[in-house]
């Protein structure tokens, strides 16, 4: 009897996401180690993929949100303002200046 190789699905979804984004069908960004997919082409700006990235984290949603809303604070301001950090409980990116309560404007 021969030997059947099995190639895993997951071997094989990375593979066909490569050969897509190679042929410029599809862009990804890494955050992490976790990768996202785009429709190359779509209706989304290259900031808008960055930020939908980005904002799949709580805490970097949170961040964001509070750098959005008071653009050029230091990081010796930010931690008191954000609970991720410990402090206080501010929902943070509520007055984020996109009207939905989110950096991402998804919630």
């Amino acid at each position: 009897m021969g030997s059947t190789s099995l190639i895993e699905p997951e071997q094989t979804l990375r593979y066909h996401l490569a050969v897509l984004e190679k042929e410029q069908q599809i862009v990804s960004h890494r955050a992490g180690h976790i990768y996202h997919y785009f429709p190359n082409g779509s209706s989304l700006s290259y900031a808008d993929t960055i930020r939908i990235t980005l904002c799949q984290n709580p805490t970097t949603e949170k961040i964001l949100g509070i750098i959005a809303a008071e653009p050029g604070i230091s990081g010796t301001v930010l931690p008191p303002r954000c609970s991720c950090f410990g402090y206080g409980d501010r929902v943070c990116g509520s007055d984020a200046g996109f009207g939905t309560g989110s950096v991402c404007g998804s919630c």
